[in-house]
């Protein structure tokens, strides 16, 4: 006997809701506090990740690698477990009218003429020199899709917080058109390493993709 999928009214406005957020369907003057927070915490712009830690490097490695005795201290120490922490599209232009609204007054600047893509809350990171650390950064990271060449970070700025974590602003160049296929952006600290992808097709906003 062939089986019959039936479907109560409720359980299809319950679907069609967790499909649509409330603040997609509103103009950005009519957003509250609680549609700005959704959009800065978990959206298409901003997605809670984890940041592996990478085994430890022995010695030879690092004198191979030029990193005896110099550099920056950066990532995970010993016996810290996997970091959960916050990643966003900064550039976009609903993340920047979000925290407006939801008034944070620390979110990273930036420069309109980039992606701007932020780890919030990384550990570890040693206190310093931080434009030095930036420049360390840069070769870590990048952003790559299928048909469009590797963008590497032009700058990386660090933010420094008051609990000993970090915000890492990566400021990638808009020299390549960013296709609605898959996005990831791939960056490592130290030990500690992050990849995550973006669906540009679902980063839009009244009918035009925002980044």
């Amino acid at each position: 006997m062939q089986s019959i999928l039936w479907f109560s009214p409720i359980v299809c406005v319950a679907v069609l809701l967790a499909a649509d957020p409330a603040w997609r369907g509103k103009d950005v003057a009519q957003w509250r506090p609680d549609d700005a927070r959704e959009v800065l915490t978990d959206s298409p712009w901003a997605k809670p990740a984890v940041m592996t830690i990478l085994p430890q490097r022995g010695e030879g490695q690092l004198r191979d690698g030029g990193r005896m005795g110099a550099g920056t201290s950066f990532g995970a120490k010993k016996g810290l477990d996997p970091q959960r922490v916050l990643i966003r599209w900064e550039s976009a232009q609903p993340v920047r009218a979000a925290e407006m609204i939801a008034g944070e007054s620390g979110a990273p600047d930036w420069d309109g003429a980039h992606y701007a893509i932020a780890i919030y809350d990384v550990p570890a990171i040693a206190a310093g020199d931080y434009k030095r650390a930036g420049g360390e950064l840069k070769p870590t990271a990048l952003l790559k899709s299928a048909g469009m060449k590797d963008l590497k970070p032009e700058r990386v700025v660090i933010d420094e917080l008051e609990y000993g974590r970090s915000h890492v602003l990566y400021l990638l160049p808009r020299s390549a058109e960013i296709r609605s296929t898959g996005v990831e952006f791939i960056a490592q600290i130290g030990r500690l390493h992050l990849a995550q992808f973006f669906m540009p097709e679902q980063m839009s906003f009244q009918g035009k993709v925002k980044l």
